[in-house]
């Protein structure tokens, strides 16, 4: 009989992304400590803001849309011929964006739904897409990629947000240590992004 210990490969499958979002606490705690342990001098939606460059009029696509954080900033600067669509894979965080925008001029639709495949939109339907803090949930970030080529307009824009290493340091220390002491995988934990 061997005592070693056994470490199952971690995924992040649907059914674990839903639980983890199934309410605010893991959003609203990894939010307020972005905030806190940030090396970047510019608030995280100020810096989507200047580089989305927006004129008002755009229609924009927020993949992965969570509680709303960044989306409610970004729809109160749109006007008269803008839309925006809010994609979200936890039924939970999409009730909790429609809650959290509350300042919108344009038309919005919130839609339950996978980055990694959005049929129902047209080839170039977008002039903006952004995709905030999810690539390190997809296991297939390839066909997120596609998907955002695809439904990006010419001369479009799209903005890929994610939180590094070097650009929170003491806060991934210990996040990373953290990780370790529960059982993930060493090379799960290298795998994740080291650059922003």
């Amino acid at each position: 009989m061997s005592s070693a210990l056994t470490v199952q490969q971690f995924s992040f499958g649907l059914e674990y992304i839903r639980g983890h979002f199934g309410s605010n606490t893991a959003l609203a705690t990894q939010q307020a400590t972005h905030n806190l342990y940030r090396t970047n001098r510019e608030p995280l939606v100020d810096h989507i803001l200047r580089h989305l460059d927006l004129t008002g009029n755009e229609s924009v696509l927020d993949l992965g849309c969570g509680n709303g954080f960044v989306l409610r900033d970004v729809v109160s600067r749109l006007r008269a011929g803008g839309r925006a669509v809010a994609v979200d894979i936890s039924p939970a965080m999409l009730e909790l964006a429609q809650q959290n925008v509350t300042v919108c001029w344009v038309p919005l639709e919130f839609v339950e739904g996978r980055a990694e495949s959005l049929p129902q939109y047209a080839d170039g339907e977008f002039d903006r897409i952004m995709a905030n803090f999810i690539f390190h949930y997809i296991e297939e970030p390839d066909l997120v990629c596609a998907q955002i080529k695809r439904l990006l307009a010419p001369g479009g824009r799209a903005l890929v947000s994610i939180e590094a290493r070097n650009s929170m340091s003491e806060m991934y220390r210990m996040h990373f240590a953290a990780m370790e002491k529960v059982g993930f995988p060493a090379e799960f934990i290298e795998r994740l992004p080291q650059g922003r």
